[in-house]
């Protein structure tokens, strides 16, 4: 993520109607709801839905806060308070169903 700072920097910043910061949103939403399906196999719940449309929202902004305005912690800490931060429930499908691949519990080790 360091590597294209400026890029989400700049859009990050944008307001205006059509805003990328919209866009991003969308797509890691998307990108969560089409890993866990095939992760699954099959329909997710509403329950489960709603946590990934909430987590991608709060991830989102979590980033933009990080990007523009701290300067100090390490993107290895953001990823791994975001992996803390993440619900169970997207957890055991995104980082247990993949026990077999990686024995770790943290996306950092």
């Amino acid at each position: 993520m360091k590597q294209e700072m400026l890029f989400f920097r700049r859009a990050y910043e944008d307001h205006s109607q059509n805003a990328l910061m919209k866009y991003i949103r969308e797509y890691y939403t998307a990108e969560f709801v089409r890993a866990a399906e095939s992760i699954t196999g099959g329909k997710l719940s509403a329950q489960l839905l709603f946590s990934i449309r909430l987590y991608a929202c709060g991830a989102t902004e979590a980033c933009r806060e990080w990007i523009l305005d701290d300067r100090d912690t390490p993107a290895e800490e953001i990823v791994e308070m975001m992996f803390q931060s993440m619900p169970e429930s997207m957890r055991r499908i995104y980082f247990v169903s993949r026990a077999s691949v990686s024995k770790t519990d943290s996306p950092t080790g």
